[in-house]
């Protein structure tokens, strides 16, 4: 069983349809976002206990919402940030991980996979 609230942020509709229902299926608590300016105001205001962030969004992508909010956390406990990219590159990889992110899940992404990183980051919340 999964406990934690999750903050999804995905500009893409569809994207955001099927991750939801997913997080529903497990009874994950939830909110979205649609870009990235908007992901860094919900962190602050909810403090949720991972984020799903997508790298390509309107506004402000995913690296730049990353890094504001590791700047923000200073002195604060490190929220779990999981890349979401359709690019499966190891450069892409890399450029996540240097961003701040702390995981990586391709899009799209089967059932078990987003359960696995899910799990595997939430396991003590």
């Amino acid at each position: 069983m999964i406990h934690g609230r999750v903050l999804l942020v995905d500009d893409n509709e569809v994207n955001k349809l099927v991750a939801c229902a997913m997080l529903e299926h497990w009874s994950v608590s939830y909110k979205c976002a649609s870009d990235g300016k908007e992901a860094v105001e919900k962190w602050q205001r909810l403090k949720p206990d991972l984020i799903l962030m997508d790298i390509q969004m309107p506004v402000c992508d995913g690296y730049k919402a990353t890094k504001r909010i590791r700047e923000l956390e200073q002195g604060e406990s490190r929220t779990p940030i999981i890349a979401l990219t359709a690019s499966d590159e190891t450069v892409e990889r890399e450029k996540c991980l240097k961003a701040g992110m702390d995981d990586f899940i391709n899009k799209p992404f089967a059932q078990d996979d987003l359960y696995s990183k899910l799990e595997r980051w939430l396991a003590n919340k």
